[in-house]
């Protein structure tokens, strides 16, 4: 909350050069709305589908996930998959979903 990461090529920001609230009074609030999220989730999956993807990362748009120790992928966002899983559309034609990376 307190300090940005730097990473290259991408820009990032600390949650206390934009927010009014001290980490203290910010964590509850954000469990609240993970909380909230986490429900929608449960009750719409593809409405908050749909919802995530307004915000996302074109179709298409390069993307490189680092899946395990060491392992990374490269590919184009090709949308989500039904569970909220990454599809990763890979240079060979091949697709993987990422549930977490």
């Amino acid at each position: 909350l307190a300090r940005a990461p730097a990473i290259p090529g991408r820009q990032t920001a600390a949650l206390s050069s934009v927010a009014l609230v001290s980490p203290e009074a910010f964590t509850p609030l954000l469990a609240a709305a993970f909380a909230r999220e986490l429900q929608r989730w449960r009750d719409d999956p593809a409405g908050l589908t749909a919802l995530w993807l307004e915000s996302a990362h074109p179709v298409g748009t390069p993307l490189s996930v680092h899946v395990a120790a060491g392992e990374k992928l490269e590919g184009r966002f090709a949308g989500l998959a039904d569970d909220g899983a990454l599809r990763l559309a890979l240079a060979g034609g091949e697709e993987r979903r990422i549930h977490a990376a």
